[in-house]
């Protein structure tokens, strides 16, 4: 990456490999060899068959492979997720981190032994572990002034609504300047004021994050500022969401160099949405190659988050090619913002033209401004920047500006497939390009966007769906009725910071009672009955003290059983300590229609 005068650049490539859907055929082809590994280091899922000693399993399946290859086999190591305010899916509980040590792998022989590790009856998917660069490309400055706003109709957007609750933007990177005068006042913060940020640099597989997120290379900084540069301070620029309630979580995952590893990003991924994250801008990536065509790109992580409402933002790349189109290497994909669940944003420029530089293609869902961007950097500084880098958090800022101004309850926010339906209907169409170079034919336009959110949410007049179960539905007035013979009285509605009320009837979670400890493997939740005139029903884990509770996933029709008696969850979730389960039923608008809770116990 460059400064205005002589800042180097870093390209962009990103990494991340095999990935099987549980249940699926694994196919050796269906593998990704990235284009920087790390030498013998991989991520490995176990088999969800696998129990007990799965250390010793893999340990005793993979050593084969390493012996002939000439390296040792570390021991595998479980890696440490964040696990204490989100729920865990299984599918991340089985990850282990496999080294190969004493030896020098080349891409070639990565790929052979990536190949035999993912055909492990043991292993249920893999990937190599690659070094991922910030997505900046080359630039020079040339004017004083943020066009970008006025191209994505950011200012008009500030005029929708209000300044509504707290949306969280994790901006996982190199960190962020923690002093610089426009942004110190823009950070998500607990109640005793201390920064909610992390460093997973040099941490690995296993080690704590700390706190030193501290930004040694500029990059972030750089993306933090377009995202929520402190508005009307009298300092520096305005980020795209500073004219409402967008705060900053800073989460360190690239070193000073501009580059980082897949895992630790993964990590700081999941500890961002664990802490609060309502959106994770990761404007960074690198490239991998396929045997054949891939149709889809499926990561447990990225589907996880997906279920828990957390959008994900990420750099198409800055190497100018069609995304999946046929290189000498093979089909060449850029991640993570190939990955399904993931919104992938390209660079325009001035006028609203694709870059040079941008990744393009029908895996590239919008487009936002990229070229020549300024905004804040280390030293207090400002400097312009032009890469999909850049793209990525504006089209973030339009996003969390717009679901800012649509938050009245605090709990609103959109599911991934509902934000790409309101991406594609709500684009600004003064591009050049089409569908077939950016899927939404457009670029990210925030005014249009706020509007629709304002219109999907309803102002304040209905409580959006997912409504809060932590609060009791409101109560309707009802026009008295005179002399209405042995009309039963209403029960009294509960304070708010009561746990949620369970309404008597069928609906009911099936096996489940107060103070049970479920398996420690996981559990399918199930949960009886469709409560009529319901469209979706919505689980949460609740401790009682979150800020807003968010659902870890939906149950719609397509997961009644056969007999319409019983819903059940497709996936395996593992619950860490005691925490109520709560199911909330909801209507078309997202109006509460019954609820019911059950106190469980876990690991």
């Amino acid at each position: 990456m460059k400064t205005v005068v002589d800042l180097k650049i870093l390209a962009v490539s990103l990494t991340l490999l095999g990935v099987t859907a549980c249940g699926q055929r694994k196919l050796s082809d269906d593998r990704l060899v990235p284009e920087k590994p790390v030498s013998g280091s991989f991520m490995v899922e176990a088999a969800t068959a696998v129990d007990g000693e799965k250390e010793v399993k893999l340990r005793e399946a993979i050593k084969p492979i390493a012996d002939e290859l000439g390296c040792n086999l570390e021991d595998p190591e479980q890696v440490l997720w964040e696990r204490n305010e989100r729920v865990l899916p299984v599918t991340l509980n089985n990850s282990y981190h496999v080294v190969l040590s004493d030896c020098d792998l080349d891409s070639e022989q990565t790929d052979q032994a990536l190949k035999k590790i993912i055909e492990l009856d043991e292993v249920q998917n893999a990937e190599a572990e690659a070094v991922l660069k910030t997505s900046v490309a080359e630039n020079d400055p040339y004017l004083d002034r943020q066009y970008y706003h006025q191209n994505i109709n950011r200012n008009q957007a500030c005029d929708v609504g209000r300044a509504g609750k707290p949306v969280v933007v994790a901006v996982v990177d190199s960190g962020v300047q923690y002093d610089h005068p426009d942004l110190k006042d823009r950070f998500f913060r607990d109640s005793q004021g201390r920064v909610i940020g992390a460093n997973f640099v040099g941490k690995g597989s296993r080690a704590n994050p700390d706190g030193n997120w501290n930004d040694g290379n500029g990059h972030g900084t750089h993306v933090a500022g377009l995202i929520g540069a402190t508005a009307n301070n009298g300092k520096g620029i305005s980020g795209v969401g500073s004219c409402k309630n967008v705060l900053i979580m800073p989460i360190r995952v690239m070193g000073d160099s501009g580059s980082g590893s897949s895992i630790e990003i993964d990590r700081g991924v999941q500890w961002a949405a664990a802490k609060g994250a309502d959106i994770i801008n990761l404007s960074l990536g690198s490239n991998s190659y396929a045997r054949q065509p891939k149709r889809s790109h499926r990561k447990n992580l990225y589907e996880s988050l997906a279920e828990q409402g957390v959008i994900v933002f990420a750099a198409a790349g800055n190497d100018g090619f069609r995304n999946g189109s046929n290189s000498r290497n093979g089909y060449i994909y850029s991640y993570p913002a190939s990955y399904d669940n993931v919104i992938a944003v390209g660079a325009t420029n001035e006028s609203d033209r694709l870059t040079d530089f941008s990744v393009y293609g029908e895996r590239i869902d919008i487009a936002a401004p990229g070229e020549q961007t300024l905004s804040t950097y280390p030293g207090s500084s400002y400097k312009y920047l032009s890469g999909t880098s850049m793209a990525t958090p504006i089209a973030v800022g339009a996003y969390a500006l717009a679901l800012s101004s649509a938050r009245v309850q605090g709990n609103e926010f959109l599911y991934h497939n509902e934000l790409v339906d309101i991406l594609n209907e709500s684009v600004n169409n003064r591009g050049t390009f089409g569908r077939s170079e950016i899927a939404s034919g457009g670029l990210i336009d925030a005014n249009k966007m706020a509007l629709a959110l304002e219109e999907r949410f309803g102002g304040e007049a209905e409580t959006p769906a997912p409504t809060n179960p932590m609060q009791p539905a409101p109560t309707p007035e009802t026009p008295e009725t005179p002399e209405t013979p042995e009309t039963p009285e209403q029960p009294e509605q509960p304070d708010e910071d009561e746990q949620p009320v369970v309404t008597p009837g069928s609906f009911s979670f099936v096996g489940l009672e107060d103070g049970q400890s479920v398996n420690p493997n996981g559990i399918n939740v199930q949960v009886s009955a469709w409560p009529e005139g319901t469209n979706r029903i919505y689980l949460y884990w609740i401790t009682g003290n979150e800020w807003f509770p968010r659902s870890f996933t939906s149950l719609g029709r397509e997961n009644l059983s056969q007999s319409g008696d019983m819903v059940s969850t497709d996936s395996v979730y593992v619950l860490y300590g005691s925490k109520y389960l709560v199911a909330e039923a909801v209507d078309y608008y997202g109006r509460r229609i019954a609820t019911t809770q059950v106190l469980l116990k876990g690991r």
